[in-house]
């Protein structure tokens, strides 16, 4: 049924877009016009396929760069800033021994007019970004850190700014950038307490398990958002003291302390709440507690000052899912003692065996390297691995590309 399905996207290809300047690459339609604008269709086959049954889905999106015409001329589906699945026939198209393959073809080209639509309301580059700004708010995932980034870089800050100022963690740091350049003057956010009765039966909310509908209508979702309202420094040694003494035997208790921390640090940051999340790797014998905060270290943006010497042994243990989670971590403290950690694993030979740690390493370069780094990355530009090689392409250009704003690359 895979070669049926493969004869399918090759006839299709010829009939409906090689005329029109698209260039097929395996299951990759792909056209790029004269500005810049990358279109793809992408069919993705299902991992649950047998010799008698052949499930496929229709990807699309637009992707673009910092440069006028497209460098990565190879771009994957899963690279574009916006995003779609086709939905006529709920999304799934499937091949039998009994489809009829005149059937089966029409179905498809019905689907593919949903992408024709997009892409002819976005004729151009500008109409691509013109879209993103104007809609990009209410469509998840779509103006996320490295697309803002890239509209920073291509001259539109002023207009992402409205959309980012009051988002918390990275995005804080590249509206400050933006403020610092256009002179804009942020009313300083209001102090948000809270009781150390209150805080206490929000850390457990936290944690509470519950049947619901929808997640956000669960007494956890409600407490997170609450949390990431708080922004008084003062609420650290209350914390400290409900994880040290409370939670000591708690380890549920002990998760969502450290989560609350890590909340609270990415409004205002305190140095000792994060070398305590820090030490607190080395000291958590609960294996899922520390794999929680080492996920929760890897969202923070953290100064040279911190000693990091905890994720780093991390990073070398014997146990691969501890090492990546490390590994990730590492991608928040922008220190030669992170980088050197890093390039262990960037400078190995056999990325058979290596394969994760290198895609966290690479990964977690691009997000705090500088352009003396660069050369570490270039080696994996010709891995055999797409995902390694995709990785280290993304990584540089985010170096190359990147902000640095207080010492961070964002």
């Amino acid at each position: 049924m895979q070669g049926t399905l493969l004869n399918l996207i090759g006839e299709i290809f010829k009939e409906k877009y090689k005329s029109l300047g698209w260039k097929k690459q395996g299951p990759n339609y792909r056209q790029i016009t004269k500005d810049g604008l990358g279109r793809i269709i992408n069919f993705q086959s299902s991992q649950w396929n047998s010799d008698e049954n052949c499930s496929f889905y229709i990807n699309y999106g637009l992707y673009i760069e910092l440069s006028e015409e497209l460098e990565n001329d190879s771009f994957k589906e899963y690279e574009c800033q916006l995003r779609r699945r086709t939905v006529y026939n709920k999304g799934v198209y499937t091949i039998t021994k009994d489809t009829d393959f005149s059937e089966i073809k029409d179905i498809v080209c019905t689907a593919l007019c949903e992408a024709d639509a997009l892409f002819d309301s976005l004729p151009t580059k500008t109409a691509f970004i013109e879209y993103i700004l104007d809609k990009g708010k209410d469509i998840p995932g779509v103006l996320n850190l490295s697309t803002c980034i890239l509209l920073y870089k291509l001259g539109y800050g002023k207009e992402i700014y409205e959309r980012i100022k009051d988002e918390r963690g990275p995005f804080r740091k590249l509206a400050e950038l933006i403020e610092q350049e256009n002179g804009i003057k942020r009313v300083a956010d209001p102090i948000v307490s809270i009781t150390d009765s209150h805080l206490i039966e929000l850390i457990e909310k936290m944690g509470k398990k519950e049947r619901v509908h929808s997640s956000a209508e669960s007494d956890s979702f409600k407490a997170y958002r609450e949390a990431e309202t708080i922004n008084d420094p003062t609420v650290f040694p209350k914390l400290l003291e409900i994880a040290m003494n409370e939670g000591k035997a708690n380890k549920s208790m002990r998760s969502e302390v450290y989560s609350f921390i890590a909340i609270v640090l990415e409004n205002v940051f305190n140095e000792e709440a994060c070398l305590f999340l820090v030490n607190q790797v080395e000291k958590e014998k609960d294996k899922s507690v520390r794999a929680r905060l080492l996920d929760l270290l890897s969202r923070l943006s953290v100064s040279e000052s911190i000693d990091i010497s905890p994720v780093v042994i991390c990073s070398k243990s014997d146990n691969s899912r501890v090492r990546c989670d490390a590994l990730r971590a590492l991608g928040a403290f922008s220190s030669d003692t992170s980088k050197d950690a890093l390039a262990y694993y960037l400078v190995q030979d056999d990325e058979k065996k290596y394969k994760y740690e290198i895609l966290y390493a690479v990964a977690s370069l691009g997000g705090i390297g500088i352009s003396s780094d660069v050369p570490l990355l270039e080696k994996w530009l010709n891995s055999k691995n797409s995902d390694i090689k995709s990785a280290a392409k993304y990584a540089i250009n985010r170096i190359e590309c990147g902000v640095r704003y207080k010492g961070f690359n964002l």
